[in-house]
Parts: structure tokens; sequence; C-alpha cells
């Protein structure tokens, strides 16, 4: 074996040589150049590093982790108004399509008499029967955001809307929307 590595503190676990100092060790595979050597042996690299490089390794870690999470579960305005228009399609009651919704715009229809749930459900359906939407402007202002699309209605009719939404959680939510031709 070539090289400066001190090897005084090596044990073997489980037939293989192994390296500690405290309580970690780690597994390197041996580099020989001699062909009769076994290859296979698996040594332990000595550990040069301290409790702060650690602690610091550690942080880096759990921000690069967190940091990738919230990049990767943030989701854009137009991301929410189609996840709006996919749960109101599919919903079968007034209650299954409120998650979509502003907190305001789902107090104001938890307020509306039971009776009237499934109108509000049906204007809803309604409202985001709309196909071949094209965000033409996303404009975001802290929490909250407005969307200028075009798409067309269930006769084939060019629309334009404007789409407000806000931010909750993470997710944009509608607030309203208005189409027009």
């Amino acid at each position: 074996q070539t090289g400066s590595t001190d090897w005084s503190n090596s044990c073997v676990v489980n037939s293989s040589p192994v390296h500690q100092k405290g309580n970690a060790m780690i597994l390197v595979k041996s580099i020989s150049k001699d062909p009769r050597a076994d290859a296979s042996l698996t040594r332990v690299a000595p550990i040069r590093s301290t409790m702060r490089t650690d602690i610091r390794l550690l942080l880096a870690l759990l921000f690069s982790l967190l940091g990738s999470a919230s990049v990767a579960m943030a989701e854009s305005p137009t991301e929410g108004y189609l996840r709006f228009q996919q749960g109101v399609s599919k919903a079968t009651t007034l209650q299954e399509a409120l998650p979509h919704l502003s907190p305001e715009y789902r107090a104001m229809l938890k307020s509306r008499p039971p009776e009237s749930h499934a109108q509000w459900l049906e204007r809803l359906k309604s409202a985001a029967n709309k196909s071949n939407i094209k965000v033409v402007k996303e404009t975001i202002n802290g929490q909250t955001a407005v969307l200028e699309a075009t798409g067309t209605d269930s006769s084939g009719t060019l629309l334009k809307g404007k789409i407000s939404l806000v931010n909750e959680n993470g997710e944009w939510l509608l607030d309203e929307q208005g189409w027009s031709t």
C-alpha cells in the first residue's frame, strides 16, 4: 500500500479491514499497484473531520434538501388555475370544489344555504369549462397573482379571461375570474 495513510487504528470487521476514529468508520476500496494484491479488500479511510465540520456539513445538507423541496413544491399561478379547472370539473359536490378556492371565496360559498350548493357547483363548473387555455401574461404581486388568458368555451367561441388567484401555503387558489368575447 502506498501513501501516507496511518492504518495503526485499523481493525478487521467481518474479515474486512476497517479504520475507526471515534464512533465513525468509513470503508474504501484499497488501491495497490501489485497485481497479486487482493483488490476486493476494503479499508476504512482515516477520518479527519471535527465536530464543527460535521455540523457544517449536516446543516448544508439540511438547507439544500429544504431548498430543493420548496422549489419542487412551488406551484405557479398558472398551475394553480389549471389544478382548479381539473378539480372543479371532477367535483360532484360543492365541498369537493372548495379546496381550489381562496379563503374568502370558500367562506362566501359556505355561508350560502345548503339547498343552493348544487347550483353554486354548476356555476363553478360552467366557469371552469374552458378549453385551449393559453396564459398570455402572469403577474405575481406578493401573495396575489393575475393571469391574462385566452380560451374557448364549449361552443368554440374564443374568449379572453382575467383570473385572480391568492397564494395560501404554497398553493395558488382561485379568487375570481371573468371571461368575455
